[in-house]
């Protein structure tokens, strides 16, 4: 995004979601939002298959399992990823998918960071 003259807004694509200290409840909320942002983006019940049940269960497990990667982060790509897995998969149980999403979630923020720096290997 260009802003007046030369100057460009680096912040106008990302969000360092690695430093912002989210508390349990409010890594909830955020899980209740990407599912409403889902439902209306892929015109779904998202709500449906993926109860409030499911999204505390998955904060609660994204706590034990992220391993270094930073917890909403990780939040956040496993959500999409749960959301994702149950609309083009409706027969999976959210609670098998979301297994699954956390297994594959450390892999895939581990990959773009890889691909992130991907540009410096050999400066």
């Amino acid at each position: 995004m260009q802003c007046e003259g030369n100057l460009r807004d680096y912040r106008a694509l990302a969000i360092r979601l690695d430093q912002i200290p989210l508390t349990e409840n409010e890594l909830f909320e955020l899980t209740q939002r990407l599912r409403r942002i889902h439902s209306i983006a892929m015109d779904w019940k998202a709500e449906e298959k993926i109860n409030d049940d499911v999204l505390r269960d998955l904060v609660h497990r994204a706590e034990q399992e992220r391993a270094e990667i930073a917890l909403p982060r990780f939040v956040v790509t496993a959500t999409i990823g749960l959301l994702e897995n149950l609309h083009q998969n409706p027969n999976l149980s959210p609670i098998e998918a979301m297994k699954e999403v956390l297994g594959e979630t450390g892999d895939i923020i581990s990959a773009q960071e890889r691909q992130r720096h991907r540009p410096w290997e050999g400066a």
